[in-house]
C-alpha cells in the first residue's frame, strides 16, 4: 500500500507538471503568433483601387527584387467600398526597409506577363511600418491604366499604317518628291545627285586648301607659328577688351569718366533718349521701306518683283552703257566735234582767241552784254506777267550803252582790261 500510495501520487504529480506544460507551450504560441516570434515572413495589406488580375502566391518585390508573395486578395464586405484589400507578406529582414513613406503598385511582368506587388521608396528618416500595417498604394496606374485607351490606340496604329503604306506605294510608282527621288532616271533625283557631288566636290576641295595650308584656316592649322601668332592676337585683343570693359566698370562704381558724366548729366541723358529715339524711328523708317518694298508700288518694288520688268531695265542698262561706251571711245579717239574739242589743241585755240577778240572789242562786248540783259529782262515779264513797261529799275539800269554812243556830257565807261591769253601746254 505504502508503495502504491507513492507510484499514485508521483503519477498525479506528472500528471499536472504535463498539463501545466501543454498550457505554457500553448500560451507561448500563442503570444509568438500575435507578435509573428516565430514566424520568418512578417504580413503587412495595401487597398487597391483595383487587384488587376493579382492572385493569391504572385511574388512581392521591393526595388526590383522578390521579398515576398501575396496572401490574399479580398473585396470589401461593404458594397460602398469599391477596395480591394491585398495581403501580403515580406521576408523579416526586409522589415526594416518598409517606411511610411513606401508605396505599393500592382504591375505586370514584361508586356502580358503575370501580376506582383511593387514596393518602392521610403526613407530612412521615416518611421518603420509595424507588422500588419499598411502600406499606401501608388499614385497613378500601370499598364492596365495605358491600355485603358487601347481601343483609340489601335485605330490611331490602322490610321498610321494605312497612310505609311499610300506613301510607301506612291514611292514606288515615282509619284512625289520622295518618290521622283527613288524614281530610276528620275529628274529631281538627278537634280539632287548633281547637287549633292557638287557639294562635296566643292567639300573635298576646300579640304584639300586647308590640308594644302592655303587660306586662313588652312594657315592656322599647318602653320604652328602663324597659328600661335594669331592666338597671342586674340589673346591681346580680349585683354584689351577686359581692360576697357573693367575702366568702364570702375568709372560706372566711382562715377568718373565719359559715360557716367553722360549719363549723370541731364543733357547727356537726353541726347541719348534723342539717340535711341531717332534710331527707333530710323528702324521704323527701314521697316517701312522694307514692307513698302515687299508690297508697295513704284520703280524699286516693280523692278523687285516684275520679273519682265527687270529684265527689260536691265537690258535698257546694257544699252545704255554700251551707247554710253560707244560715245566715249568716239571722244577719246577725237570723232565728232566734241572729240575734236577735247583732243585737238588748235580748235580751243582758236575758241580761246575768239573770245578774246571779243572780249577786245567794245561794240560786240556791248552788243553780247546787251543782248544778255534783254534776255533777263523778257525772262524777268515771262515769269512775272507784267507788261515791259512795268519792268524795275534796276534791271532797266542794266542796259547801259556802248562807249562810243554814251550820251553827250556823260562819261564813256572804259573798256574792260583785256585778259592775257594764257597757252594751253
Amino acid at each position: 500500500m505504502p508503495l502504491e500510495s507513492a507510484v499514485g501520487r508521483r503519477f498525479r504529480v506528472g500528471l499536472v507538471v504535463l498539463i501545466a506544460l501543454v498550457f505554457v507551450m500553448f500560451g507561448v504560441l500563442m503570444v509568438g503568433k500575435r507578435a509573428h516570434l516565430f514566424t520568418s515572413k512578417l504580413p503587412y495589406q495595401t487597398q487597391f483601387e483595383s487587384a488587376a488580375g493579382l492572385v493569391s502566391g504572385n511574388p512581392v518585390r521591393l526595388n526590383g527584387v522578390t521579398v515576398g508573395n501575396v496572401l490574399e486578395v479580398n473585396l470589401s464586405p461593404d458594397p460602398a467600398d469599391q477596395t480591394v484589400k491585398v495581403v501580403y507578406e515580406v521576408d523579416r529582414k526586409i522589415a526594416p526597409r518598409l517606411r511610411t513613406g513606401t508605396t505599393a503598385a500592382i504591375k505586370t511582368i514584361g508586356l502580358l506577363g503575370d501580376k506582383y506587388v511593387e514596393l518602392v521608396g521610403g526613407k530612412a528618416d521615416e518611421p518603420v511600418v509595424e507588422p500588419g500595417g499598411s502600406i499606401k498604394a501608388a499614385a497613378g496606374g500601370g499598364l492596365d491604366d495605358i491600355l485603358k485607351g487601347s481601343g483609340d490606340l489601335l485605330t490611331d496604329l490602322s490610321a498610321i499604317a494605312r497612310s505609311l503604306k499610300t506613301i510607301l506605294g506612291n514611292t514606288e510608282q515615282g509619284k512625289g518628291f520622295i518618290g521622283e527621288l527613288f524614281a530610276p532616271g528620275g529628274e529631281a533625283g538627278g537634280r539632287l545627285a548633281n547637287n549633292l557631288n557638287g557639294t562635296l566636290t566643292s567639300l573635298n576641295a576646300v579640304l584639300g586648301k586647308i590640308d594644302r595650308g592655303e587660306g586662313l584656316a588652312g594657315k592656322l592649322l599647318a602653320d604652328k607659328r602663324y597659328g600661335d601668332q594669331v592666338g597671342r592676337s586674340l589673346q591681346a585683343a580680349v585683354a584689351s577688351l577686359r581692360n576697357v570693359f573693367a575702366k568702364i566698370e570702375e568709372g560706372m562704381e566711382k562715377g568718373t569718366g565719359a559715360i557716367p558724366a553722360l549719363l549723370s548729366d541731364p543733357e547727356g541723358k537726353k541726347k541719348v533718349y534723342e539717340l535711341v529715339d531717332r534710331l527707333s524711328a530710323t528702324a521704323g523708317n527701314l521697316a517701312a521701306v522694307t514692307d513698302n518694298l515687299k508690297t508697295g508700288k513704284g520703280a524699286l518694288p516693280t523692278l523687285l518683283h516684275d520679273e519682265q520688268f527687270g529684265r527689260e531695265f536691265t537690258g535698257n542698262l546694257r544699252d545704255l552703257s554700251k551707247r554710253l561706251d560707244s560715245i566715249a571711245r568716239k571722244l577719246d579717239g577725237g570723232q565728232g566735234t566734241v572729240g575734236k574739242l577735247i583732243n585737238d589743241p588748235a580748235i580751243f585755240d582758236a575758241a580761246h582767241h575768239l573770245v578774246v577778240g571779243i572780249d577786245e572789242s567794245a561794240l560786240l562786248r556791248w552788243l553780247v552784254r546787251n543782248r544778255q540783259r534783254s534776255g533777263i529782262r523778257k525772262q524777268y515779264v515771262t515769269e512775272s506777267g507784267k507788261s515791259p513797261n512795268e519792268v524795275p529799275p534796276e534791271i532797266e539800269d542794266l542796259d547801259v550803252p556802248p562807249p562810243d554812243k554814251a550820251p553827250p556830257g556823260g562819261n564813256a565807261t572804259p573798256p574792260a582790261p583785256t585778259p592775257t591769253p594764257v597757252p594751253r601746254p
